[in-house]
């Protein structure tokens, strides 16, 4: 997966972004970047809610007789 990762952060299309040789630097920005994906298409979308409460049986887990 960090391969993968690091592969994809050298293949940028944007020629207007320089690119770092520093690892720590490159992580850095790769982490911001999957943060804000993140908080776009997952914390703040309300849509993933309802798919997630439609698809899982979360609401049920209140009802189970466990530990």
């Amino acid at each position: 997966m960090i391969a993968a990762a690091l592969e994809r952060y050298h293949a940028r299309t944007d020629p207007s972004r320089e690119m770092t040789t520093d690892p720590k630097a490159a992580v850095e920005e790769m982490s911001k970047e999957a943060f804000e994906f993140y908080r776009c298409h997952i914390a703040e979308n309300l849509d993933l809610l309802e798919y997630f409460e439609q698809a899982t049986p979360a609401n049920l887990s209140e009802h189970a007789r466990i530990g």
